[in-house]
């Protein structure tokens, strides 16, 4: 009945039932999908823990067809620069982006191998920048940023509050779409997006500067099953899986990399995030 039969970390085929779904969110209802008999489920992997969205395959082509219609349906065509005024306004105690930023940066400089700074900028490649507050925080003289993004609309909105301090990339990451070497790839809630997030790390991986690079990953925490409302944005059809420290792991094993720092947290906004580093 539903797909991902298969956990995308370890292959096993066997599911625990955590969570029963039985209403539409706005995306599914945005494109047609109606009530009846609507179900949806997050299951656990008997095996390694990792949670997975199912949902059935008719849905679920529906939902893979979204493409550029994300931020129209999020928060309307023109509402993105009214989100981004307001989130990029918050005080510092209540800013996701501000502490993403602090942990990211002090990890970083912590783990440069080489004794003296370089008088080269680093270079941060940032991955999914949705509404670009985390780059238009982060950059600063000592970084050279790019952002990648496949929405439109977001793309657009991008170029606007870059005004040149970033470049912008109008397309989905895949290995060859850039030819160049970063210190840093960040992937701030994005691997929840992607079906078998292995692939885009192990693109990621042949660009990163095998001596001084880091991969930096933030996904939900599959504890907001347990924790937070069902109607939690975080449990909604567009994401396939949720972590843990464990399984964040796994991943980046699975990826060829190795982890160096996972930590799970709570953040301002309350949500329950696992986040860790990688290198090559």
């Amino acid at each position: 009945m539903y797909n991902n039969q298969t956990c995308i970390l370890c292959g096993n085929e066997t599911f625990h039932t955590e969570l029963i779904i039985n209403t539409p969110d706005r995306f599914e209802i945005a494109l047609g999908i109606e009530q009846k008999t609507y179900v949806r489920k997050w299951v656990s992997c008997d095996k390694c823990g990792l949670y997975s969205n199912h949902n059935s395959p008719e849905n679920q082509v529906k939902l893979n067809e979204i493409g550029h219609r994300y931020y129209e349906i999020d928060f309307g065509k023109d509402q993105l620069m009214n989100r981004y005024n307001k989130l990029i306004s918050l005080p510092i105690e209540n800013s996701d982006n501000f502490h993403r930023i602090q942990r990211i940066k002090n990890y970083f400089n912590k783990s440069l191998i080489e004794d003296k700074p370089s008088l080269k900028k680093n270079k941060i490649l940032d991955i999914g920048s949705g509404l670009g507050i985390f780059l238009d925080l982060f950059i600063s003289d000592e970084w050279d940023a790019t952002a990648i993004e496949p929405d439109p609309i977001a793309f657009k909105h991008l170029e606007k509050i870059s005004n040149g301090r970033f470049n912008v990339i109008n397309n989905v990451f895949k290995s060859g779409l850039i030819d160049d070497n970063f210190n840093l790839i960040t992937f701030n809630k994005i691997l929840e997006h992607i079906e078998n997030p292995v692939l885009l790390l192990q693109d990621a991986r042949q660009i990163l500067n095998k001596e001084n690079g880091l991969i930096y990953v933030e996904v939900p925490d599959l504890l907001t099953a347990k924790y937070r409302n069902q109607n939690d944005n975080i449990l909604g059809s567009l994401h396939f899986n949720l972590y843990d420290p464990y399984t964040l792991a796994l991943l980046f094993k699975n990826a060829n990399l190795i982890p160096i720092k996972i930590e799970r947290i709570e953040e301002p906004s309350g949500k329950i995030t696992t986040y860790g580093f990688a290198k090559i």
